[in-house]
Protein backbone atom coordinates (compact mmCIF):
# COMPACT_ATOMS: atom_id res chain seq x y z
CA UNK A 1 0.00 0.00 0.00
CA UNK A 2 1.49 3.35 -1.06
CA UNK A 3 2.10 6.37 1.14
CA UNK A 4 -0.74 8.91 1.24
CA UNK A 5 1.34 11.81 2.67
CA UNK A 6 5.01 12.74 2.36
CA UNK A 7 7.30 11.09 4.91
CA UNK A 8 10.31 12.85 6.43
CA UNK A 9 13.39 10.99 5.11
CA UNK A 10 15.31 11.74 8.31
CA UNK A 11 12.95 10.85 11.17
CA UNK A 12 10.10 9.04 9.36
CA UNK A 13 7.39 11.42 10.60
CA UNK A 14 4.48 12.00 8.17
CA UNK A 15 3.89 15.49 6.90
CA UNK A 16 0.13 15.28 7.48
CA UNK A 17 -0.95 18.80 6.60
CA UNK A 18 0.46 18.68 3.07
CA UNK A 19 -2.14 19.17 0.31
CA UNK A 20 -1.26 17.26 -2.92
CA UNK A 21 -0.37 19.48 -5.89
CA UNK A 22 -1.03 22.65 -3.87
CA UNK A 23 1.76 22.56 -1.27
CA UNK A 24 5.34 23.87 -1.59
CA UNK A 25 8.20 21.80 -2.95
CA UNK A 26 10.25 22.30 0.22
CA UNK A 27 8.82 21.75 3.70
CA UNK A 28 10.16 21.54 7.25
CA UNK A 29 9.46 18.49 9.38
CA UNK A 30 7.61 19.50 12.53
CA UNK A 31 9.22 16.66 14.52
CA UNK A 32 12.95 16.86 13.72
CA UNK A 33 13.07 20.33 12.17
CA UNK A 34 14.87 19.19 9.02
CA UNK A 35 14.03 20.58 5.62
CA UNK A 36 13.09 18.00 2.95
CA UNK A 37 11.83 18.03 -0.62
CA UNK A 38 8.39 17.00 -1.80
CA UNK A 39 8.68 14.52 -4.64
CA UNK A 40 6.63 14.65 -7.84
CA UNK A 41 4.51 11.84 -6.39
CA UNK A 42 2.95 14.35 -4.04
CA UNK A 43 2.86 17.29 -6.40
CA UNK A 44 6.39 18.56 -5.90
CA UNK A 45 9.23 18.94 -8.37
CA UNK A 46 11.92 16.28 -8.41
CA UNK A 47 15.49 17.44 -7.89
CA UNK A 48 18.46 15.17 -8.44
CA UNK A 49 21.40 14.35 -6.16
CA UNK A 50 24.56 16.32 -6.91
CA UNK A 51 26.73 13.25 -6.32
CA UNK A 52 24.34 10.68 -7.78
CA UNK A 53 22.50 12.08 -10.82
CA UNK A 54 20.30 8.96 -11.00
CA UNK A 55 18.89 9.43 -7.50
CA UNK A 56 16.09 11.77 -6.47
CA UNK A 57 17.27 14.33 -3.94
CA UNK A 58 15.49 14.32 -0.57
CA UNK A 59 16.81 17.64 0.76
CA UNK A 60 19.20 20.52 0.25
CA UNK A 61 22.43 21.05 2.16
CA UNK A 62 21.82 23.76 4.75
CA UNK A 63 25.18 25.38 3.96
CA UNK A 64 25.76 25.20 0.22
CA UNK A 65 22.12 24.73 -0.83
CA UNK A 66 22.84 21.89 -3.27
CA UNK A 67 20.40 18.93 -3.54
CA UNK A 68 21.47 15.49 -2.28
CA UNK A 69 20.02 12.05 -1.74
CA UNK A 70 19.63 10.60 1.75
CA UNK A 71 22.96 8.74 1.74
CA UNK A 72 24.87 11.95 0.98
CA UNK A 73 23.42 13.92 3.88
CA UNK A 74 23.95 13.87 7.63
CA UNK A 75 21.67 15.37 10.23
CA UNK A 76 23.26 17.63 12.86
CA UNK A 77 21.74 19.91 15.50
CA UNK A 78 22.14 23.66 15.34
CA UNK A 79 20.37 26.26 17.49
CA UNK A 80 17.95 23.62 18.79
CA UNK A 81 16.79 22.35 15.39
CA UNK A 82 17.92 19.70 12.96
CA UNK A 83 19.86 20.70 9.84
CA UNK A 84 21.22 18.51 7.06
CA UNK A 85 24.73 18.87 5.64
CA UNK A 86 26.60 17.33 2.76
CA UNK A 87 30.02 15.68 3.09
CA UNK A 88 31.77 18.85 1.88
CA UNK A 89 30.10 21.21 4.35
CA UNK A 90 30.10 18.92 7.39
CA UNK A 91 33.83 19.43 8.25
CA UNK A 92 33.39 23.19 7.98
CA UNK A 93 30.38 23.02 10.29
CA UNK A 94 32.29 20.92 12.83
CA UNK A 95 35.24 23.34 12.66
CA UNK A 96 32.90 26.30 13.26
CA UNK A 97 31.27 24.47 16.14
CA UNK A 98 34.67 23.71 17.68
CA UNK A 99 35.70 27.36 17.34
CA UNK A 100 32.42 28.45 18.91
CA UNK A 101 32.98 26.07 21.85
CA UNK A 102 36.54 27.34 22.24
CA UNK A 103 35.34 30.95 22.16
CA UNK A 104 32.64 30.17 24.74
CA UNK A 105 35.21 28.44 26.93
CA UNK A 106 37.52 31.44 26.64
CA UNK A 107 34.67 33.77 27.59
CA UNK A 108 33.95 31.63 30.65
CA UNK A 109 37.64 31.56 31.61
CA UNK A 110 37.86 35.32 31.09
CA UNK A 111 34.75 35.88 33.22
CA UNK A 112 36.16 33.64 35.97
CA UNK A 113 39.48 35.49 35.80
CA UNK A 114 37.74 38.87 36.03
CA UNK A 115 35.66 37.70 38.99
CA UNK A 116 38.80 36.31 40.66
CA UNK A 117 40.60 39.63 40.10
CA UNK A 118 37.68 41.59 41.52
CA UNK A 119 37.43 39.32 44.57
CA UNK A 120 41.20 39.42 45.03
CA UNK A 121 41.19 43.20 44.77
CA UNK A 122 38.39 43.48 47.32
CA UNK A 123 40.20 41.12 49.69
CA UNK A 124 43.47 43.00 49.24
CA UNK A 125 41.72 46.33 49.69
CA UNK A 126 40.08 45.05 52.84
CA UNK A 127 43.38 43.70 54.16
CA UNK A 128 45.15 47.03 53.67
CA UNK A 129 42.32 49.36 54.71
CA UNK A 130 40.55 47.50 57.53
CA UNK A 131 41.28 49.09 60.88
CA UNK A 132 40.25 48.33 64.43
CA UNK A 133 40.04 50.68 67.42
CA UNK A 134 42.77 50.26 69.98
CA UNK A 135 43.75 51.74 73.30
CA UNK A 136 42.61 54.55 75.57
CA UNK A 137 44.19 57.78 76.77
CA UNK A 138 44.67 59.89 79.88
CA UNK A 139 45.54 63.61 80.00
CA UNK A 140 48.32 64.77 82.26
CA UNK A 141 48.89 61.40 83.89
CA UNK A 142 51.29 62.17 86.78
CA UNK A 143 54.07 59.68 85.85
CA UNK A 144 54.20 61.22 82.35
CA UNK A 145 54.35 64.88 83.35
CA UNK A 146 58.16 65.01 83.04
CA UNK A 147 58.16 63.50 79.52
CA UNK A 148 59.19 65.59 76.52
CA UNK A 149 58.32 65.28 72.84
CA UNK A 150 56.81 62.02 71.56
CA UNK A 151 57.96 58.73 73.05
CA UNK A 152 57.11 55.04 73.10
CA UNK A 153 56.86 53.48 76.54
CA UNK A 154 57.41 49.73 76.92
CA UNK A 155 56.60 48.19 80.29
CA UNK A 156 56.28 44.58 81.49
CA UNK A 157 52.64 45.22 82.43
CA UNK A 158 50.03 47.95 82.33
CA UNK A 159 51.89 50.99 83.74
CA UNK A 160 48.71 52.16 85.46
CA UNK A 161 49.04 49.13 87.71
CA UNK A 162 52.72 49.71 88.41
CA UNK A 163 54.24 51.99 91.01
CA UNK A 164 55.97 54.31 88.57
CA UNK A 165 56.92 57.90 89.34
CA UNK A 166 58.72 58.66 86.07
CA UNK A 167 58.27 56.93 82.69
CA UNK A 168 61.61 58.10 81.29
CA UNK A 169 63.40 54.83 82.09
CA UNK A 170 60.83 52.86 80.06
CA UNK A 171 61.29 54.77 76.80
CA UNK A 172 62.16 52.21 74.12
CA UNK A 173 61.60 51.26 70.48
CA UNK A 174 61.80 47.52 71.14
CA UNK A 175 59.71 45.19 73.19
CA UNK A 176 59.09 41.52 73.90
CA UNK A 177 55.85 39.62 73.28
CA UNK A 178 53.65 40.27 76.29
CA UNK A 179 55.03 43.74 76.99
CA UNK A 180 52.61 46.63 77.39
CA UNK A 181 53.02 49.49 74.91
CA UNK A 182 52.06 53.12 75.52
CA UNK A 183 52.75 56.37 73.69
CA UNK A 184 53.33 59.73 75.36
CA UNK A 185 52.62 62.91 73.36
CA UNK A 186 53.63 66.30 74.71
CA UNK A 187 52.04 69.59 73.65
CA UNK A 188 53.54 72.96 74.57
CA UNK A 189 51.88 76.34 75.11
CA UNK A 190 48.36 75.04 74.60
CA UNK A 191 45.10 75.44 76.47
CA UNK A 192 43.71 71.93 76.17
CA UNK A 193 44.21 68.55 74.44
CA UNK A 194 41.56 66.06 73.37
CA UNK A 195 42.18 62.42 72.44
CA UNK A 196 40.36 61.59 69.16
CA UNK A 197 41.07 57.86 69.16
CA UNK A 198 43.57 55.29 67.93
CA UNK A 199 43.28 52.56 65.32
CA UNK A 200 45.43 49.65 64.19
CA UNK A 201 45.68 48.11 60.73
CA UNK A 202 46.46 44.45 61.59
CA UNK A 203 47.89 43.39 58.21
CA UNK A 204 50.36 46.28 57.80
CA UNK A 205 50.80 46.71 61.57
CA UNK A 206 50.14 50.44 61.29
CA UNK A 207 48.86 52.35 64.32
CA UNK A 208 47.34 55.82 63.96
CA UNK A 209 46.78 58.06 66.98
CA UNK A 210 44.79 61.28 66.60
CA UNK A 211 44.68 64.19 69.04
CA UNK A 212 43.39 67.76 68.90
CA UNK A 213 44.99 70.69 70.69
CA UNK A 214 43.42 74.08 71.45
CA UNK A 215 44.79 77.53 72.00
CA UNK A 216 43.68 79.97 74.71
CA UNK A 217 40.56 82.04 74.06
CA UNK A 218 38.51 84.64 75.89
CA UNK A 219 35.46 83.42 77.78
CA UNK A 220 32.18 84.73 76.34
CA UNK A 221 30.05 87.15 78.31
CA UNK A 222 26.38 86.32 78.76
CA UNK A 223 23.70 86.83 81.39
CA UNK A 224 23.09 83.09 81.29
CA UNK A 225 26.56 82.36 82.71
CA UNK A 226 27.70 83.26 86.19
CA UNK A 227 31.30 83.63 85.05
CA UNK A 228 34.02 82.53 82.71
CA UNK A 229 37.57 81.21 82.86
CA UNK A 230 40.30 82.04 80.39
CA UNK A 231 42.96 79.37 79.95
CA UNK A 232 46.64 80.21 80.18
CA UNK A 233 49.16 78.52 77.85
CA UNK A 234 50.72 75.52 79.47
CA UNK A 235 52.18 72.07 78.80
CA UNK A 236 49.76 69.19 78.16
CA UNK A 237 50.78 65.52 78.15
CA UNK A 238 48.61 62.88 76.55
CA UNK A 239 49.37 59.25 77.44
CA UNK A 240 47.87 56.67 75.07
CA UNK A 241 47.74 53.11 76.42
CA UNK A 242 47.82 50.77 73.40
CA UNK A 243 48.15 47.46 75.25
CA UNK A 244 49.94 44.24 74.29
CA UNK A 245 50.80 43.90 70.60
CA UNK A 246 51.52 40.90 68.40
CA UNK A 247 55.16 40.36 67.32
CA UNK A 248 56.32 42.36 64.31
CA UNK A 249 57.47 45.74 63.04
CA UNK A 250 55.01 48.57 63.76
CA UNK A 251 54.69 52.07 62.36
CA UNK A 252 52.98 54.53 64.67
CA UNK A 253 51.59 57.77 63.25
CA UNK A 254 50.63 60.59 65.61
CA UNK A 255 48.31 62.99 63.79
CA UNK A 256 47.83 66.36 65.49
CA UNK A 257 44.88 68.67 64.75
CA UNK A 258 44.31 72.29 65.72
CA UNK A 259 40.78 72.96 67.01
CA UNK A 260 41.00 76.75 67.50
CA UNK A 261 40.51 78.66 70.76
CA UNK A 262 38.89 77.24 73.86
CA UNK A 263 37.64 78.84 77.08
CA UNK A 264 35.34 77.82 79.90
CA UNK A 265 32.15 79.22 81.34
CA UNK A 266 30.57 78.60 84.72
CA UNK A 267 26.90 77.75 84.91
CA UNK A 268 25.16 76.65 88.12
CA UNK A 269 28.47 75.84 89.70
CA UNK A 270 29.72 73.64 86.82
CA UNK A 271 32.42 74.47 84.27
CA UNK A 272 31.73 73.90 80.56
CA UNK A 273 34.14 74.25 77.62
CA UNK A 274 33.38 76.73 74.85
CA UNK A 275 35.02 76.02 71.49
CA UNK A 276 35.71 78.71 68.91
CA UNK A 277 35.20 76.21 66.06
CA UNK A 278 33.39 73.16 67.53
CA UNK A 279 33.04 71.44 64.15
CA UNK A 280 36.21 72.53 62.36
CA UNK A 281 39.69 71.19 62.84
CA UNK A 282 42.87 71.67 60.85
CA UNK A 283 45.65 69.13 60.64
CA UNK A 284 48.76 70.70 62.14
CA UNK A 285 51.35 67.93 61.90
CA UNK A 286 52.23 64.24 61.90
CA UNK A 287 54.93 62.40 63.82
CA UNK A 288 56.17 58.92 62.95
CA UNK A 289 57.56 56.33 65.36
CA UNK A 290 58.83 52.78 64.78
CA UNK A 291 58.43 49.88 67.19
CA UNK A 292 59.68 46.29 67.08
CA UNK A 293 57.99 43.57 69.10
CA UNK A 294 59.83 40.25 69.05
Amino acid sequence: MGESVPICPFCGAPYEKFTPRLGPTRVVCKQCGCLFLISSKFGGVDEWCTNHPDRVAVSLCDRCGRPFCRSCLQVVEEAGRGVVLCSDCLPKFEAEKARAKLAARRRIITAIAVIAIIIGSLVTYSMFTHTEPIGSAVRNWPPARNMEGVSIIVTPEDPRKMNIENLTEYVSKRGKPGDFVSVVITFYEVAHVKFKGATIQPFTKTITIKATWYSCGRPPTSPFFSGGVAATPHKEVLTVFLGRLQPGQYIIYIEEFYGGDISWVIHEGKTYPVYEHPYREEKSGTSTLYLWIG
